[in-house]
């Protein structure tokens, strides 16, 4: 059958996997194929991995699932990253730095297609800044490993505006658009909104990722213990402003968190890290609340997250 190109604005959400496996998860084979046949029921298509998640254990498991249930593959687009590296017992390196040479991205693109079982990524992201990051090279690898066939589309994670647009001028020389930077946002991490991340990313025309837009799991904290005084105060307003809209709209406060970052303008892609189907369920409920969401509500819960009014 023909490879049908997804493509990552096909749906407001990703299936975050890292904590499938490893870092405190345990799914096996079937409960993840289960969570991924989910996520596709409910239009959720990216799918976002990282090489270094569960120390270096959630590509195989997925590659798993993909071996057991070829038919999937198709449904996916496939986001990963490297440029990490951590100690593991499965990876030869014992210290915890970045590495973007073109050797480490190269070499990490043919584990990620072995490990998950497929012929290509549809999106492959520098995981984090590198400090020693050459523009130059890293656009040399990418624009190689399109040509190969092994990776589809480029972009980033955690960058800033000028460290994107650094390296975005050496893959221009190459040809190829960035098309996304995967960044933090959530009613408890409202940095991006300020310091022009998003406003860079709606002037380029990016799609915006976000990881952690629930903050982590912070919103079901059951107590406040071990917090700073900041953040308990912080939490128990957050949960107050949220827990208005959601009785307004008969939803929970995680639908009303994911609402309030889904309704920026720049048009979100969340992704949803989860071992539980149920956080998936949360996600058309969302979008229908951002798409109603007043200006008014949306600003009281900004207001709760800084702790004081807009200027």
């Amino acid at each position: 059958p023909p490879v049908v190109l997804m493509s990552l604005s096909a749906s407001r959400f990703a299936f975050g996997t890292m904590r499938l496996t490893g870092w405190g998860g345990n799914c096996s084979t079937d409960d993840i194929a289960k969570l991924m046949k989910r996520a596709i029921d409910l239009g959720i298509t990216n799918l976002d991995l990282a090489d270094i998640y569960g120390h270096y254990t959630v590509d195989e498991a997925i590659g798993k699932v993909f071996a057991a249930n070829p038919e999937l593959r198709s449904k996916f687009y496939l986001i990963n990253k490297c440029g990490i590296k951590l100690p593991a017992e499965n990876r030869p390196w014992d210290y915890h730095y970045y590495d973007t040479s073109a050797a480490h991205i190269t070499s990490s693109v043919d584990r990620m297609l072995q490990d998950l079982h497929v012929d290509y990524i549809d999106l492959l992201l520098i995981h984090r800044p590198d400090q020693l990051m050459d523009p130059e090279e890293i656009a040399a690898s990418f624009a190689q490993l399109q040509k190969d066939g092994k990776v589809k589309e480029f972009g980033v994670s955690n960058f800033s505006p000028i460290q994107f647009d650094l390296l975005q001028a050496s893959m221009t020389k190459v040809g190829i658009k960035l098309i996304t930077n995967q960044v933090e946002l959530s009613v408890f991490n409202t940095s991006v909104m300020f310091d022009g991340t998003l406003d860079h990313a709606m002037l380029h025309g990016l799609h915006t990722t976000i990881w952690s837009p629930l903050g982590g799991g912070q919103l079901f904290k059951e107590s406040t213990e071990g917090m700073s005084k900041e953040a308990a105060d912080q939490l128990t307003r957050v949960r107050a402003a949220l827990k208005k809209i959601g009785d307004a709209a008969g939803v929970g406060i995680d639908i009303a968190a994911l609402a309030w970052v889904l309704r920026h303008p720049c048009k979100p892609i969340l992704v949803l890290g989860t071992s539980k189907p149920a956080r998936l369920d949360a996600a058309p409920a969302a979008q229908k609340l951002s798409e109603s969401m007043s200006r008014e509500d949306w600003f009281r819960v900004l207001e709760a997250s800084k702790g004081a009014e807009v200027p």
